[in-house]
């Protein structure tokens, strides 16, 4: 069986390097495909060479970090909406009074 064989080799290549995901089943895991840029490969590699870990596990890693920042991200706009909904905050033209008053304080006039 060809599948097996290769995951067999991933587990061997993830347990050579000591990066193995403890307590993970293959029923845990996902199989993802990506079209990536050879470049991307290349660095890739040597990232993975360098630090001894697998490509998978620096992959896995990246992910995790995009989605947590990006999962902040869209926290921080969905409570700004609920605020905005909510008529709290500031709206239309009062960012810019707000600037310009700050400037005038702080340069004197500006205004012709």
């Amino acid at each position: 069986d060809v599948s097996f064989h290769l995951n067999r080799g991933v587990e061997a290549e993830s347990q050579k390097w000591g990066n193995s995901d403890k307590g993970l089943s293959m029923a845990d895991r996902y199989v993802l495909s990506v079209y990536a840029k050879l470049e991307i490969r290349d660095r890739l590699d040597r990232l993975a060479a360098v630090t001894r870990r697998s490509r998978s596990f620096l992959v896995n890693e990246a992910i995790e970090r995009y989605l947590a920042t990006e999962e902040k991200f869209v926290e921080r706009i969905e409570g700004r909406r609920a605020i905005m909904k909510e008529g709290i905050g500031i709206t239309g033209d009062e960012p810019l009074s707000r600037f310009e008053s700050r400037m005038e304080r702080k340069f004197g006039a500006t205004k012709p």
